[in-house]
């Protein structure tokens, strides 16, 4: 949290590892006070995808620290499936999306030319958007630009 506090950036991301609720419930209290002490705006955002029910039971157990954060981002990646309708469903979403600090931001699908050139080339983002041909560059740079977008829209 020291770090925190010193930091010259307008937005800090804290990632937990996927499946590790139960990590970060138990540091959860801890993250809340510290971040109200220090005056730090506490943004938690939970991935989940449409074809795993798994997200159902992480949304439950980080009840606590989604209805105490600043903004809780529900972010809806659609890379297999667009159909949430499981979630959507469930007790927890309701719970959640009556809180008025929810949000909730759905994630294009990232064109198949990006995905291999990210997963299997490692190639950075930056370089996707501007070393790459032409096609990629674009589909590259406009996905850029959608996600941070959809970010700044989600942090308001």
């Amino acid at each position: 949290m020291e770090l925190i506090q010193d930091a010259s950036d307008p937005y800090i991301i804290v990632d937990c590892p996927a499946g590790d609720t139960e990590t970060t419930q138990r540091c959860s209290e801890i993250i809340i006070e510290s971040c109200r002490e220090s005056d730090i705006r506490l943004v938690v955002a939970v991935t989940v995808g449409a074809v795993d029910p798994t997200p159902i039971d992480v949304l439950r157990d980080l009840e606590f620290l989604l209805s105490q954060a600043d903004r809780s981002v529900l972010v809806k990646n659609t890379a297999q499936a667009v159909n949430f309708t499981y979630i959507e469903r469930s007790d927890i979403y309701a719970k959640l999306n009556g809180l008025p600090n929810f949000r909730e931001i759905q994630i294009a699908k990232i064109g198949e030319r990006i995905i291999e050139g990210l997963r299997l080339g490692n190639i950075p983002w930056h370089t996707l958007a501007t070393e790459t041909p032409m096609r990629i560059r674009v589909e590259a740079a406009r996905l850029r630009q959608e996600y941070h977008q959809l970010w700044l829209e989600a942090l308001k």
